[in-house]
């Protein structure tokens, strides 16, 4: 055996080992640069979600999320105490619009007193209680479109006009609901205005906080329909600003299997004057036995009225002045914002009497009563 060369055998059993061990090694790098993104964005504060209740006896849930999320299912369901005990029922699950909207329809019973929750990975995207179900119109299914096939190549020809033929397209929905605001107060408002949103098509989503208010107060808000929904405002108390209205883009949805959000409104402006006249300096002169001059002065310009009783008798409102009702004396003419004087006549000698003025402006508000008192003299 002396003087052969003996062949080298590599180790195989080794080099598996030094390959298997480089393909963990390579596989734990890989698994540890996952970016951090890939687990779900955090719920925007605009995140919303709202449940109705359909005329046909289901339920719909409307949502809208950040459109970060678009393409993720969410989960929907509902939560409620029962007996010390919390129970969550899953409604069911939604693909994330491009825009951030979803809707659910459900048969499982959504009931006020429970919260609406929305979930993805397991967190919490939007957590609302259900304080009432709106009944809303269940939207119409489509009518299944069965296309024709086309043989590829050969091209299309189109029919002959008055001939059948020809394949119809699915139709595609992508109209965005727009929305008008109209109110009730014609010329310039001195009391609560209603206000009337009207939308192109039905929606859902709306509620009192999508509208943009200045110069005013939010009262009640009331669903009429699917597309009109009213909202009550109450203009600034001594005030001649005006109440502005707005609805921004995409607080609301349509129904179309993409949900549309709403186009932006035309701003609302309405008029306002809430300021009543105040007068000053009443007083009464050049008295006589039959007669005496009143004099006021108002700051703003309108129509004054006066009513004169017997000083014993009860004083009189401010509508009752402006009613010109029955009195001693009575008048009313053109007041401008400045010092007035009045005549009065046809009146009884050695008698005490009270004058009652006020002033109402072009819209209407009326001062506070002032009373002049006199007496007249003797007769002559």
């Amino acid at each position: 055996m002396a003087g052969k060369h003996v062949k080298k055998v590599p180790n195989r059993p080794l080099q598996a080992l030094a390959l298997s061990t480089a393909l963990s090694f390579g596989a734990l790098s890989l698994a540890c640069t996952v970016p951090t993104s890939a687990f779900g964005a955090p719920a925007p504060s605009s995140s919303k979600a709202n449940a109705y209740k359909l005329d046909n006896g289901k339920y719909k849930v409307s949502i809208k999320l950040s459109p970060a999320l678009a393409g993720k299912s969410v989960a929907i369901k509902t939560t409620k105490v029962v007996k010390g005990k919390t129970v969550t029922v899953v409604l069911g699950y939604v693909k994330v619009s491009a825009t951030g909207f979803g809707t659910l329809i459900t048969s499982k019973k959504i009931s006020t007193g429970s919260s609406l929750v929305v979930s993805s990975n397991g967190k919490n995207l939007v957590s609302k209680p259900v304080t009432s179900l709106p009944v809303v119109a269940a939207p119409v299914a489509p009518t299944p479109i069965t296309p024709t096939p086309v043989v590829p190549v050969v091209p299309v020809v189109p029919a002959p006009s008055g001939g059948g033929g020809g394949s119809s397209a699915p139709v595609v929905d992508t109209t965005r609901p727009t929305v008008v605001i109209t109110d009730n107060t014609a010329g310039t408002a001195t009391g609560d205005v209603t206000y009337t949103f009207t939308f192109s098509e039905a929606v859902t989503g709306f509620t009192a906080s999508d509208v943009t208010l200045v110069g005013g107060t939010a009262g009640a808000f009331t669903v009429v329909s699917s597309t009109v929904y009213t909202l009550v405002v109450s203009p600034a108390a001594n005030s001649t600003a005006n109440i502005t209205v707005d609805v921004a883009a995409n607080v609301a949805s349509d129904s179309a299997a993409t949900p549309n959000g709403n186009t932006a409104a035309t701003q609302s402006i309405q008029a306002v004057d809430t300021t009543a006249p105040v007068l000053s300096e009443a007083s009464s002169t050049s008295v006589t036995s039959t007669g005496a001059t009143l004099n006021f002065t108002s700051d703003e310009a309108g129509t004054y009225y006066y009513l004169v009783y017997a000083a014993a008798d009860e004083a009189p409102t401010a509508t009752e002045v402006e009613a010109q009702g029955t009195a001693v004396a009575k008048g009313t003419a053109a007041a401008t914002a400045d010092a007035l004087t009045v005549s009065v006549t046809g009146l009884t000698a050695e008698t005490d009497y009270k004058a009652y003025v006020i002033v109402a402006d072009a819209a209407g508000n009326k001062s506070l009563v002032s009373a002049i008192t006199f007496s007249t003299t003797a007769a002559e």
